[in-house]
């Protein structure tokens, strides 16, 4: 009878050892997966950022390059009217995407706050790139008359002179119906090629997180 009880009891210790064991097993390879696609995320985050870095900076390099045209011909006051505009609106781009690039954060270690930083990092990334959509609708637009009237007022041609130049118009309209939609398509390849990879695997991981959570 001792020996039946005996061979119960350790029946019983070795079903709860078992339990233990495959349940601590399993909470180890939860943690090991969270990790893992913490890591990856930080990949993604900070190629992100980097890339958004990137466009800030080619708006500073445009900014600069206006400034620096601005100050050799100080002298030409149509022209720097025109150069006012284009400065002032590269230069809200710029501060646009700054914004939402000190929005984004570095990853921390393995915590609960790691989710929220995911989602937090979603919002600016797709955020910046939006705010950059909308500034493209407006400017695109812009950008033939804009490039024909800094080419004129360069030559000592007034704003007025140019705006009442038919063939000019003309070509500025044509110019446009064919370039605007390019460049529209232009910059979704590109903003797609540097971010789009990266913006999906940062979805699908914030998935996987809430479902293991």
């Amino acid at each position: 009878m001792k020996d039946e009880l005996g061979n119960g009891q350790d029946l019983q210790s070795l079903w709860t050892q078992m339990a233990a064991e495959k349940f601590g097993s399993q909470k180890l390879k939860k943690q090991n997966i969270m990790e893992a696609l913490k890591q990856k995320s930080t990949l993604d985050i900070d190629k992100l950022k980097k890339g958004l870095g990137i466009k800030i900076l080619w708006c500073c390099g445009f900014l600069v390059g206006f400034v620096v045209l601005m100050l050799l011909n100080l002298e030409n006051i149509e022209f720097l009217k025109v150069m006012a505009v284009a400065t002032s609106l590269y230069l809200l781009a710029a501060v646009i995407m700054y914004l939402e690039y000190k929005k984004m954060k570095s990853m921390p270690g393995m915590d609960d706050n790691v989710l929220e930083l995911m989602k937090h990092n979603l919002k600016a990334i797709t955020s910046a790139l939006k705010m950059e959509r909308i500034w493209g609708f407006f400017v695109m637009p812009l950008a033939v008359p804009g490039g024909i009237l800094i080419s004129n007022t360069l030559k000592g041609n007034s704003i007025m002179e140019t705006l009442q130049d038919r063939q000019q118009l003309m070509v500025a309209l044509v110019a446009m119906i064919v370039v605007v939609p390019l460049m529209g398509l232009i910059t979704e390849k590109m903003n797609n090629s540097a971010f789009g990879t990266q913006i999906k695997s940062l979805k699908e991981n914030i998935i996987k997180m809430e479902t293991l959570g």
